[in-house]
């Protein structure tokens, strides 16, 4: 191992006790505790933005969440989606400054100028879940057995994504397997008594495949029941600074977490 040079052993010594970040996860209501992440994580996380790799970033989302978050048995795998996504918002809240800069090419084809919006985090609204978010059973109408069903985790989310690219259509994702995955890994389980059986990915796609419409609207109404939930990313209308073209706004990631 190579040695320490005597200013990074005194740097080292002389730093300070990291402050703890607190938050409540609006959807399955637990306390998660965490830690601010470094410059170095945060490097990670823009590397991945330049890769413009899907997969990679969210991977690299999992590995931040797996080195900051404290709670004992942490997986992010097991987290709700939306859990997830407010979970990196607390973090980057927590981490740095409250200030981030929005940067936007007006959707005028004659300007396209690149356009800046400095915002300030504590004006983002984040909706509580107000509603039940626990397991549901539905009885079905095409088989004679009733189905657990639930909000989607990170893991059901690397499911869905490992099936689409199987479905391209002329290189693009299809939209009909996107919306079939989605409802498949609504699908947790199957009850055997008062037991749930739980279920593979391919099982759940298969079992939803043979749903009739009535089963399929079963579904519906239990999508729509679910309050929507999470920060809202929507800035509203903005005008280009050079052409005063007004186009729709909403923050995206990759503002989030730089400067």
């Amino acid at each position: 191992m190579k040695k320490q040079s005597e200013a990074l052993e005194l740097f080292n010594s002389a730093k300070k006790e990291v402050p703890e970040i607190r938050y409540t996860l609006p959807g399955a209501k637990k306390d998660i505790l965490m830690r601010p992440y470094t410059t170095s994580e945060q490097k990670a996380i823009l590397k991945a933005f330049e890769g413009e790799d899907e997969d990679l970033l969210n991977d690299a989302f999992d590995k931040l969440l797996i080195n900051c978050v404290l709670n004992k048995g942490f997986d992010p795998n097991k987290l709700l989606t939306k859990d997830r996504e407010c979970l990196l918002m607390a973090l980057r809240m927590g981490s740095d400054s409250d200030k981030v800069t929005h940067i936007w090419k007006c959707t005028n084809k004659k300007c396209g100028y690149q356009n800046k919006l400095e915002i300030d985090l504590k004006d983002i609204d984040e909706l509580k879940a107000e509603t039940d978010l626990k397991l549901k059973k539905i009885k079905l109408d095409t088989s004679d057995v009733t189905i657990v069903v639930g909000p989607s985790t990170r893991e059901d989310e690397r499911h869905i994504m490992k099936h689409i690219k199987k479905y391209p259509v002329k290189g693009k994702k299809s939209n009909a397997e996107i919306l079939a995955s989605a409802y498949a890994a609504s699908i947790k389980g199957m009850m055997k008594g008062e037991e749930m059986i739980e279920l593979s990915f391919s099982d759940r796609m298969a079992i939803y495949e043979q749903f009739n419409m009535s089963d399929r609207n079963k579904l519906d109404q239990y999508f729509e029941s679910m309050q929507v939930y999470g920060y809202n990313m929507d800035l509203g209308t903005h005008k280009c600074d050079k052409c005063g073209e007004e186009t729709e706004q909403e923050l995206d990631w990759l503002s989030f977490f730089l400067k």
